[in-house]
């Protein structure tokens, strides 16, 4: 059964809007069922949707999915993020996603970015760059 995949510590979808476009709102609650979308709070839980449900049909990712992280984020905007340090974010999450797509032959999937870390938003890019949502020039 296809379905979507929300990854966001407090977010639900219909109150994120996309990074590269912020005037968008990520879903339009008008065209998707509600019952579509599941939502992870963590990387353990993106994780189970992933391997319990396979891979979505559209995922949205936030990057900072703990207070740690957003405090990273806050005292340090510009700086490059040391994924050693900092675990479990929205960037190791788009990291198994993207090895599971690969390894699945690389099925329909879209990928958005929610998240307000624009460091964190340009990492989860480079990451799931194949699927990512480009608007109209896709």
């Amino acid at each position: 059964m296809p379905y979507h995949l929300f990854l966001d510590d407090m977010r639900d979808p219909v109150d994120a809007r996309l990074t590269f476009q912020p005037s968008t709102r990520l879903i339009d609650v008008t065209h998707t069922d509600d019952d579509d979308w599941k939502i992870a709070r963590s990387m353990e839980e993106f994780s189970h949707f992933l391997d319990t449900l396979g891979l979505p049909s559209i995922v949205s990712f936030d990057h900072d999915l703990t207070g740690d992280h957003m405090r990273h984020h806050i005292y340090n905007p510009e700086a490059e993020i040391d994924y050693e340090i900092l675990t479990a974010t929205g960037w190791h999450c788009a990291q198994v996603l993207m090895c599971l797509w690969e390894n699945s032959g690389r099925p329909a999937l879209t990928g958005y970015i929610h998240t307000a870390n624009l460091i964190g938003a340009v990492n989860i890019a480079d990451a799931i760059d194949p699927i990512l949502y480009r608007g109209d020039d896709r």
